[in-house]
């Protein structure tokens, strides 16, 4: 069975909308709770990676944007996570992140067996840290577990 990534894309676009319009209303909303911009800001990212990712098929460059913009959409959902916590988002972190994929994705550029793992690792380590955060002491409860949960079962994917 082959995989047609045009409407996986598309389906996740769909998804990525849908989510962004709920989290504008939160954040909108409810005011107080910040991290829900955040999240809003990750989904945007993500709804923008979309037509990259679809459009880059024959355009790297494309493909190299949507992929970074997935990357640094986990790292601010991470941010998000550490806000909610009453944590100050650290945008260092976020920053490394994106920059060692993309130095990775410059210094093996014609491989996209290599640029798979690296688009993988990027978002493994952005998940891996918003986990721990849920997790760290005095945080464990069935909210947090489940999305950590949640975080699990897309490192594992």
């Amino acid at each position: 069975m082959k995989l047609d990534f045009p409407t996986l894309y598309i389906v996740i676009l769909l998804n990525s909308i849908g989510f962004a319009l709920v989290w504008a209303l939160i954040a909108f909303s409810y005011r107080s709770l910040h991290a829900a911009r955040y999240w809003l800001a990750a989904l945007v990212m993500t709804c923008l990676s979309g037509p990259a990712l679809v459009l880059g098929d024959g355009w790297p460059l494309l493909l190299y944007v949507g992929n970074v913009l997935v990357i640094g959409s986990f790292a601010v959902i991470w941010q998000g996570v550490r806000v909610f916590y009453g944590q100050a988002p650290t945008w260092h972190w976020v920053a490394l992140i994106v920059a060692v994929s993309v130095g990775a994705m410059i210094l093996f550029g014609s491989s996209q067996a290599a640029n798979n793992i690296i688009f993988a690792l990027g978002q493994i380590v952005a998940v891996a840290l918003a986990i721990a955060t849920l997790l760290s002491a005095g945080r464990r409860h069935l909210g947090a577990w489940l999305a950590a949960a949640a975080g699990g079962v897309l490192i594992v994917g």
